[in-house]
């Protein structure tokens, strides 16, 4: 069975590799909102999107495919993704060796599955990716600016000084750091942007994303607000504290189970804005068309946790741009133009549905792992060679008595233990969790997870062994 299911993965990969690319044109579209909520034109000469070089052969050719796919995928997508491949164990092991093996093969991929994803979604953001640039006839008027993004403090994985970093080479000028009802995160993230001294300068305001019911982005604050019931007195007095300390408001991702009367209830109230596009998802018309009948802005985001891609931003006069006074009367009185490269590349498509984003999702990442020419997916073929040498000397039978070696009940106390760990080790990087045991840093819960493997791959070993017997 072993020899059979490595012929099979050799010749699906093989037949990976031959498949003629998938270079969707959708996602090469630049779309562009102005602050009255119009589509205008945007010839290359204003922005473009710049495509990174994915052509290269390099030894790490496969890794950094599935870091840009995971980071397509998403969560959600890549969880569909990890469950199909959970089944297909558990039909192989049920098939070859009963109910046991079927479990045992199901628990070890999904035991090693999750952190694997998690560390090439921590992966993906150090990877080049495609970027919304200024042409000439913009660059000398506009800045780009992030005006949500979130650190490894809350719901993010890089580390505040990293993301303004992953900012800063991409071409941004403002950026606020969000984090989910914390400022600690943009208070270090200032900090670190005045000791490193960016050239051209760029600036770094605190801000926070209230998790309420709608969320709703917080820009240039000073303290953090932790309600987590929003009522209309709750909304007005924020607003109004918020702009007291010179802020501004904006509803985040409004299109996420937030109904039409809801939107325009906080539009008709003291709200700046909502965002229109976040990330690859685009609100649709009824977002730009709330925003138009309140005359409020429009903002594009990355929301940005994880991954290379700038799919949206929102562009800021240079003028404006030096000054967190400026930036705040630049959304407020809708002067700003919205930058976005998503599928579709229109304000005309439909509405959000949360309920489609996973099955969607899978898709993407799928058609992102074969954007990769088929030059470079040969090399995929020398990892399945590593792999099955790997597979090899873990499952082949030893010569002689083994010493040292598991027994049966050890190797399910170990497999057990190892499986409950490699599970429990994302939560590390939920929001939830680190708001109680404060911030976990994301290479050491990748480092536990390598060396868990160690030991869950051996008693995964043996007991396959003792099954043979």
């Amino acid at each position: 069975m072993r020899r059979i299911t490595l012929v099979l993965a050799f010749l699906v990969v093989a037949a990976a590799v031959l498949v003629p690319g998938q270079r969707d044109p959708a996602y090469l579209e630049l779309g562009c909102i102005d602050g009255e909520g119009r589509d205008r034109a945007c010839p290359p000469a204003f922005a473009h999107v710049v495509v990174p070089d994915r052509t290269k052969i390099t030894p790490w050719a496969l890794p950094q495919d599935l870091a840009y796919a995971a980071a397509a995928a998403g969560p959600e997508g890549s969880g569909w993704l990890l469950l199909g491949l959970a089944i297909a164990a558990l039909v192989t092991g049920l098939w070859s060796r009963g109910l046991l093996g079927g479990v045992r093969r199901l628990m070890l991929v999904l035991a090693l599955g999750v952190p694997l994803c998690f560390a090439l979604f921590y992966g993906s953001c150090f990877l080049d990716g495609r970027q919304i640039r200024l042409g000439p006839e913009a660059a000398d008027e506009w800045v780009i600016a992030s005006l949500h993004s979130q650190t490894d403090h809350t719901t993010g994985l890089l580390s505040p000084p990293n993301v303004v970093r992953w900012h800063f080479q991409r071409g941004f000028r403002v950026l606020n750091v969000s984090d989910r009802d914390d400022v600690r995160a943009g208070h270090e993230a200032v900090e670190f942007a005045r000791r490193e001294g960016f050239a051209p300068p760029m600036l770094v305001l605190v801000g926070e994303e209230w998790h309420v019911h709608p969320d709703l982005v917080l820009v240039n604050v000073k303290r953090a607000r932790k309600a987590h019931r929003l009522l209309d007195e709750d909304l007005k007095e924020t607003v109004a504290d918020v702009r007291r300390e010179g802020g501004l408001v904006f509803v985040a991702h409004p299109w996420a189970k937030l109904d039409p009367r809801t939107l325009d209830m906080m539009l008709a109230a003291d709200v700046d804005g909502a965002e229109i596009v976040n990330g690859v998802i685009h609100g649709g018309s009824l977002v730009v068309e709330a925003a138009r009948r309140h005359k409020k802005a429009l903002v594009g985001v990355i929301d940005y946790k994880y991954g290379p891609h700038v799919n949206a931003v929102t562009l800021i006069r240079m003028n404006r741009a030096r000054s967190a006074v400026g930036v705040v009367a630049a959304v407020r009185e809708r002067d700003t133009i919205v930058l976005y490269a998503v599928p579709g590349g229109t304000t005309t498509g439909a509405a959000y549905e949360a309920a489609d984003l996973g099955v969607t999702g899978a898709a993407a990442g799928l058609r992102a792992l074969f954007e990769t020419p088929r030059p470079r997916r040969a090399t995929w073929l020398v990892w399945l060679a590593l792999i099955a040498g790997l597979w090899w000397l873990t499952v082949r039978e030893p010569k002689g008595e083994q010493r040292g070696a598991m027994s049966r009940h050890q190797a399910r106390i170990v497999f057990i233990a190892c499986c409950l760990i490699e599970f429990a080790l994302p939560a590390g990087a939920s929001w939830e969790v680190r708001e109680i045991v404060g911030t976990i840093p994301v290479l050491a819960l990748l480092a536990i997870a390598a060396a868990v493997a160690v030991p869950l791959l051996a008693a995964g070993h043996t007991l396959a062994q003792a099954e043979r017997k």
